[in-house]
């Protein structure tokens, strides 16, 4: 395949998946206790997961003025899958 070939697909596939500003509008943040944070850790997950079942791993960060944002990738066709539809993977 050439390399013109190559860069249209990519082209192609990059505008067909979701801006990152668009995945925070139902992401899940975990903000410190008191308000405040240092850093911002954004967590992407894999393939058929939800940010909602990482809550428990990065709860703890937040006691350390850290601010942890789990967003959540849309369901799309996955052709390994046979077509089926599943969260995508955000990482």
């Amino acid at each position: 395949m050439s390399t013109q070939n190559n860069e249209a697909k990519a082209t192609e596939t990059a505008s067909a998946a979701p801006k990152f500003p668009e995945l925070l509008d139902d992401a899940i943040v975990l903000d410190p206790e008191n308000g405040t944070h240092k850093f911002t850790l954004i967590f992407l997950h894999g393939l058929g997961d939800h940010g909602s079942s990482f809550i428990d791993v990065f709860e703890g960060l937040t006691k350390k003025q850290i601010r942890v944002v789990l967003p959540n990738a849309p369901e799309i066709p996955i052709t390994v899958n046979g077509g089926m539809r599943m969260v995508r993977s955000l990482g």
